[in-house]
């Protein structure tokens, strides 16, 4: 199983609950690809007793293709930094231009390694500004505008900050005591820059602790040929739907109770809601989609308040994550509840006329009563 679902091009990467079954794994899966003359080796982990119990010839060390960087336990991990330590991801960019060109943009932006998503909403504004280079027919080593070098250089400058910022790697903590629920949280939204999606997994043991932990995220910049605000909001959620249905796929050591899904936009749960009304192509095809991988019984308005997905529309400065206020590491407070308080739900949803194709919006998505759930 190890081997099968857990590596990733030469590295693999598992958590065992203890340090002896990790260790009956190492020398089970050394044994079997040494069978084919492939050496397994180059071991980490943040259990100072598993890593004694290997050879020191079998450890990763300085020399193996640089895993070790800026600290004793900062290791790289699939491109992230690994804190073996503290048992955190966490990053450190550096500049490589302070040219103000679309070149360096480019270079900046791509240098910045986050495939989970966990800094999305720093990410998508860099890349905001990229898009806006590309509108503005800018070539590679034009000077930027005014406005765009302002904007820029305050974006560029938060990156420092990162440093500050931490994930824990571990979905469990140790004060957890044998899970009963299962559960995962995703949420959608848009702007007119950026769409985006967050998934966290809430887990209850049997004292009935919650465990809140972030999974993964997605953050896109807006595509310029949809015009309106409902249909990018139509557009995030679907995005929400298919990482989640990875993320469920993903996750097989866990067995899912149910799957919640939000969004701040009533249009888009009128959308989903609605099977017996013609919409244009784009909204009917969308939410065909998301109707083929969800209920839309399991959808749920959220306010744009409490939605961490807000955070990967509009964008947020490095320095805001780690805030009380702010909730894209920790998700809305509501999540930490138990019993699970869903927010209140509109009773009526609100109707969009664009996506009516008949002239007397006979078409319209009907009025839904939605109940709290």
């Amino acid at each position: 199983m190890f081997i099968t679902h857990n590596f990733y091009v030469d590295d693999g990467l598992t958590s065992t609950k203890d340090h002896k079954t990790a260790l009956a794994l190492i020398k089970d899966a050394t044994s079997l690809c040494q069978r084919g003359n492939v050496r397994l080796h180059k071991f980490i982990s943040n259990d100072k007793t598993l890593i004694n119990g290997i050879p020191e010839t079998e450890r990763s060390t300085e020399t193996a293709l640089d895993l070790l960087n800026f600290e004793e336990t900062l290791h790289r991990t699939l491109g992230i930094q690994w804190d073996t330590n503290t048992d955190n991801f966490c990053y450190n960019v550096r500049m490589k231009s302070q040219d103000l060109t679309r070149r360096a943009i480019l270079s900046t932006v791509a240098s910045t390694f986050d495939p989970l998503g966990l800094i999305a909403p720093i990410i998508i504004t860099g890349k905001s500004i990229l898009q806006k280079c590309c509108q503005l027919k800018l070539d590679w080593d034009d000077e930027l505008p005014t406005e765009l070098r302002n904007e820029w250089i305050t974006w560029s400058n938060s990156l420092e900050h990162l440093e500050t910022i931490a994930f824990p790697r571990c979905y469990v903590t140790p004060a957890m005591d044998k899970i009963t629920n299962a559960e995962l949280h995703s949420f959608s939204d848009a702007s007119t820059d950026a769409y985006g999606a967050a998934i966290y997994l809430r887990l209850v043991d049997v004292n009935r602790k919650v465990s809140l932990s972030f999974i993964q995220a997605k953050a896109r910049v807006a595509p310029t040929n949809i015009t309106s605000i409902p249909r990018l909001e139509l557009h995030a959620a679907l995005t929400s739907t298919l990482l989640t249905d990875f993320v469920k796929r993903e996750l097989s050591t866990y067995s899912i109770n149910k799957t919640y899904y939000y969004t701040d936009s009533q249009i888009v749960l009128g959308y989903l809601n609605n099977d017996t009304k013609r919409f244009q192509i784009f909204v009917a095809n969308r939410a065909q989609k998301i109707r083929e991988y969800t209920d839309p019984t399991d959808w749920y308005y959220i306010p744009t308040s409490q939605n961490p997905a807000d955070h990967a529309s509009r964008g947020l400065q490095a320095d805001r994550i780690n805030q009380p206020d702010c909730t894209w590491k920790t998700g809305p407070s509501f999540l930490n509840g138990e019993p699970l308080t869903m927010p209140a739900q509109p009773k009526h949803l609100t109707r969009c006329e664009e996506d009516c194709p008949c002239p007397h919006n006979c078409c319209q998505p009907q009025e839904h009563t939605r109940h709290p759930g």
